[in-house]
């Protein structure tokens, strides 16, 4: 990360994480070069971020989230994948939490890994991709068809930032 920070012409050096151990590698991160961090938080309720990443972390994430700004790592934004029966039902807490944190916050569609086989062949729990929706408290504008999910029951729901 440092000899890769310190090439000219380079800008910016991001890192995407689960974010289990960012509280105690944020500060490192940031003085070897890290000027953004991804961190997935697929759940803002303990019982359902266990249920998805079989973790009991989520308090550790979220406190990571936090040392990451107060280190001064310039971006940090989170993911979620949103899966129905899981969490879709706190689609406004995901918002209400980015503003309120001054966080970006992108919905993803789930990606098949090692750790998550059995829940990406589980077809009943991913919600149909059609519009991915991404939201900042600084820059919002209407969800159009061409992005990648698309949430209805809320009318906060379908907001698309124009910094990606």
């Amino acid at each position: 990360v440092t000899t890769i920070s310190k090439i000219s012409g380079v800008e910016k050096v991001a890192l995407t994480t689960n974010g289990y151990r960012l509280l105690d590698l944020a500060l490192p991160l940031k003085k070897a070069g890290i000027s953004a961090v991804n961190v997935s938080v697929d759940s803002l309720r303990p019982k359902q971020f266990f249920a998805i990443t079989g973790q009991d972390l989520l308090n550790q994430v979220l406190q990571g989230v936090e040392k990451a700004k107060s280190v001064g790592i310039k971006t940090v934004k989170i993911n979620a994948v949103v899966l129905q029966g899981l969490n879709e039902m706190e689609f406004d807490e995901f918002l209400n939490w980015s503003q309120s944190e001054d966080l970006e916050i992108r919905f993803i569609k789930l990606m098949s890994t090692q750790d998550n086989v059995e829940l990406f062949t589980q077809k009943s729990h991913q919600l149909v991709p059609k519009c991915l929706i991404f939201y900042t408290k600084k820059s919002t504008r209407a969800c159009t068809k061409t992005s990648n999910f698309l949430y209805k029951k809320s009318p906060s729901a379908c907001l698309k930032t124009s910094n990606f």
